[in-house]
């Protein structure tokens, strides 16, 4: 909406109305001149002609910016010309306040038409000020009966005299009103007042606001004023001086002696701070004591909820060098269990914090980060007690870190001289139910020659003992009786090593024994993360030079699915590693580099199976090499001969089967012009076919969403998207007839053009003046060019014609009677940035290997041969890509 013109008129004698007042106040009701309180405007809205529109106006004492000073809705009828005219005020209890105009500055009048941006804001003119007027009739807003005059003063002393009571009695007003003087002074509100001298008021030291009430600091004789909530200082230099003092003496839960609360979020703050420097036995930055001998109560109590790394519900620092000194120091007595001398609590979820943190640099023997004693002879007690609940890889029940550089030292140190059934140097236990945990975990990146990232050893010259004992009876897949993992990149290194010189049956250098009945589990589990060559997961060799012997031997019994005889498994994400790798030079018949036979009758079982995770180029879970040059051949082949059967079946989350025309050497593999894909079918059958499932589900049911027959007829049961340009013979819709859906089909052509047209419509009925705005799509003028208009006109005998061509988005009709029906339609040819650099061209000539061939052939008398598909198509495929090895 636009406002064509404004007019502001002022008061409606209001100037002419203050020599009258004096005469009137007299006789009037109120004994004052009633001023009006309102100003007229007219002001213009062509585009809202005829109607009734919310208008806010405001008062502002800024031409831009700033708040207004005064606000008021009106709902205004609009005249079919578009004028309107209204009396500010006249909605507002009291009309417009004088205290507006009283100032006797500039002021700007702003409007808002049906909650649109503001117009720019009207100067109003000086006849608005007329309201002044109403404040000369008074002295600062009161009547002129409200004061004295000089003369009745002068009278009031005459007649005190004259009464003999004489102006220095004490009698008259003037020493009434001196007997009655107030305090002099000045304060501050919400400042609780103090003398300052016998007659003088000022601010004190104490403040309140509301219920909070604040002591801005404490002076002694050789100190300043210090703000604070409380504040207390002790100058004494004696004696055991206290700067604030608390004692809680209350069983009541959580009481304390000294509550401190710090709200900031951020910076280094704290409820409570206290430091000490003192080297004397005992000596503490805080020290609290509680003496209640019931509840749940603490000496200091500290609590943290920040995720910020470091945090610690209670800091202690003690920089005294030498003593037995403690930053954070902690006594108990209690036989109760959970009893601790020190207990610490963390509350966040995240973030790198502690319930109680230590730490040691000493290279000394036996320094420890924390150390932790119980000294009692029985019971099941603990020196450091730790726990976890975390599922989150690397979590631990207790984390030891050990930073020096040298020395025979460890993160974590556990010994026993205990002979007794399970007893362990170093006892670990994890209750978590899921995630990548560990009883007890150990890691090394060390290369040197037998390193370990457990090592376990046991002396015991009898008994089925080991060096390491690991036993699972979990199902979930990964699970393994032990579990070796070594990271270092290079070395003869091993995840799990083992090794044995029996010749007795059976006889392994690692053996390995899972207990559960189901579950993809293994007796013995190796993973590398090398990528050298001739990494292996698990490696085995066996040096005999004749004899039906196997590297590596497995074996199956298992009907379920999944099950095979041997399983290879490439965790390496780089790399041209294999799940499973074998070689052969024999040219015997049958002769394979990788060999397996899977004799159960039943169940989803493999012959060889091989999977991998890596993520380097053309690493496989299975992989087939033809080297020959010539022939008929395939790396690969895969024959099925039930008529539900499938040939070749590739299965991934991401892309089930890939093919690739391109030729490989010892360097790799690059692309070729060659065919990624043929397909060859019968007359009748599908040359392709897409069905979609369910996710999540193992046995789904398949819907076809797009299939390709033999003749080239595709079918897509989604939508088609093009980023280039579709040419086609012909093109329309298709759907079922709205007239008789089941049983007919609705058809209609494509409306073709020369040019990138687009095409926008639709009705709109004029107003009382003839007139009407159309509002296109806030993209039109960005997308289109070259505007071309239709209008029609609907229902009666009337001109029409656009008023106003499109601009802004935007164009204007006009009929040449009001309240008329227009239809009507704008195209324009495509601009955008994809349409400028790729039109269409109207008429082309046809490539060079394309002269002479035929879109469609057969329209023209033309053999099948001439067909520009025959051009482009390769030699035709010969039967024997049909035929089975």
């Amino acid at each position: 909406m636009t406002i064509a013109s404004s007019v502001l008129v002022g008061i409606t004698s209001a100037a002419l109305a203050i020599s009258a007042s004096c005469q009137t106040a007299q006789t009037g009701a109120a004994g004052k001149t009633v001023v009006p309180q309102i100003v007229k405007y007219n002001g213009v809205a062509v585009e809202r002609s005829g109607d009734t529109v919310e208008i806010v106006f405001r008062i502002y004492s800024l031409r831009e910016g700033g708040e207004p000073i005064w606000s008021e809705t009106q709902h205004v009828p609009v005249d079919r010309d578009g004028n309107y005219s209204v009396l500010l005020g006249s909605s507002t209890e009291g009309g417009l306040p004088p205290a507006v105009f009283a100032a006797g500055q500039a002021r700007w009048l702003a409007i808002s038409i049906e909650r649109a941006p503001e117009r720019e804001r009207i100067p109003l003119a000086s006849v608005a000020y007329a309201m002044k007027a109403a404040d000369a009739e008074t002295l600062g807003g009161l009547p002129a009966t409200d004061f004295v005059t000089r003369t009745q003063l002068r009278r009031d002393a005459e007649g005190s005299s004259a009464a003999g009571a004489g102006p220095r009695s004490g009698n008259s007003p003037m020493s009434a009103a001196r007997s009655n003087a107030s305090p002099t002074g000045s304060g501050t509100a919400g400042d609780i007042p103090v003398w300052t001298s016998a007659s003088v008021l000022g601010n004190s030291l104490i403040s309140q606001k509301g219920a909070a009430v604040t002591v801005k600091g404490s002076m002694d004789a050789n100190s300043t004023t210090v703000a604070a909530a409380v504040a207390g200082t002790n100058a004494a230099k004696t004696g055991v001086a206290t700067g604030v003092l608390g004692r809680a003496s209350s069983p009541t839960s959580k009481s304390v002696a000294v509550s401190g609360v710090e709200s900031a979020t951020t910076g280094t703050v704290f409820g409570v701070t206290g430091s000490a420097v003192s080297t004397s036995p005992g000596a503490a930055g805080v020290s609290g004591a509680e003496t209640a001998n019931t509840g749940v109560v603490y000496g200091v109590i500290g609590n943290a909820n920040s995720g910020t790394s470091f945090a610690a519900g209670v800091l202690g620092n003690e920089t005294g060098p030498i003593g037995q000194v403690y930053g954070v120091w902690g006594k108990a007595a209690s036989n109760q269990t959970n009893a601790a001398g020190v207990n610490g609590s963390e509350s966040a979820t995240t973030g790198q914090v502690f319930g109680v943190n230590g730490a040691a640099y000493s290279t000394t023997d036996y320094a420890a980060g924390v150390n932790g004693f119980e000294g009692a002879t029985i019971g099941l007690v603990f020196g450091v007690d730790g726990n976890s609940e975390s599922t989150t890889t690397g979590a631990a029940g207790v984390r030891g870190y050990e930073g020096a550089a040298t020395g025979k030292v460890f993160g974590v140190s556990g010994g026993t001289a205990s002979p007794t059934t399970y007893s362990a140097g170093v006892s670990g236990y994890d209750s978590a139910t899921t995630g990548v945990v560990f009883g007890t975990s150990g890691t090394t990146s060390s290369t040197t020659n037998s390193a370990a990232g457990v090592d376990g050893f046991e002396g015991a010259t009898t008994g089925a003992v080991y060096g390491v004992a690991g036993t699972t009876s979990s199902v979930t897949d990964g699970a393994a009786g032990v579990y070796g993992s070594e990271y270092a990149a290079t070395g003869l290194v091993s995840g799990v090593s083992g090794a044995v010189n029996s010749t007795t049956l059976n006889a392994a250098g690692v053996s390995g024994w899972e207990g559960a009945t189901t579950g993809q589990v293994w007796g013995v589990s190796g993973v590398t993360f090398s990528a050298g060559p001739n990494a292996a997961g698990v490696n085995g060799y066996e040096g005999a030079a004749s004899s039906l012997v196997a590297g590596v031997r497995g074996s199956t019994q298992s009907t379920g699915a999944g099950a095979a005889g041997v399983f290879g498994w490439e965790f390496a994400t780089t790399g041209q590693v294999y799940g499973l790798s074998g070689e052969s030079d024999s040219t015997g018949a049958n002769a394979a580099g990788v060999y397996g036979t899977e004799n159960a009758a039943t169940g989803g079982v493999f012959g060889v199976l091989g999977s991998t995770n890596s993520t380097g180029p053309y690493a496989a879970g299975v992989q087939g090499y033809e080297g020959a040059t010539s022939g008929v051949n395939w790396g690969v082949i895969g024959n099925a001969s039930s008529s539900s059967g499938i040939g070749v079946q590739g299965g991934a989350p991401g892309i089930g089967v890939a093919a690739f025309a391109h030729s490989c050497d010892t360097s790799g593999c690059s692309l070729t012009a060659g065919t990624a894909g043929e397909f060859v079918v019968g007359q009748g059958g599908l040359l392709l076919q897409g069905l979609s499932g369910p996710t999540g589900t193992t046995s789904p049911t398949y819907t076809q969403v797009f299939s390709v027959d033999a003749s080239g007829t595709g079918t897509f049961a989604g939508d088609l998207n093009v980023t280039g340009k579709v040419t086609k013979g012909s093109g329309s819709f298709k759907i079922d007839d709205p007239l008789d859906p089941a049983h007919k089909y609705l058809s209609h052509s494509f409306v073709e053009s020369p040019d990138m047209m687009n095409v926008y419509n639709g009705n709109v009925t004029t107003d009382r003046r003839g007139l009407a705005t159309v509002t296109l799509p806030g993209y039109f003028e960005a997308l289109n060019r070259d505007f071309r208009y239709q209008l029609t006109v609907i229902g009666q005998f009337a001109q029409a014609i656009v008023a106003k061509e499109i601009d802004k988005n935007r164009f204007v009709i006009r009929t040449s009677k009001p309240g008329v029906k227009v239809s009507w339609q704008v195209t324009g040819i495509r601009q955008d940035a994809y349409a400028n650099a790729h039109r269409i061209p109207t008429e082309e000539d046809k490539p060079t290997d394309e002269q002479g061939y035929y879109l469609h052939p057969e329209l023209f008398g033309q053999p099948v041969s001439r067909s520009v598909s025959a051009a482009r198509a390769p030699a035709t495929a010969t039967a024997t890509h049909l035929t089975s090895r």
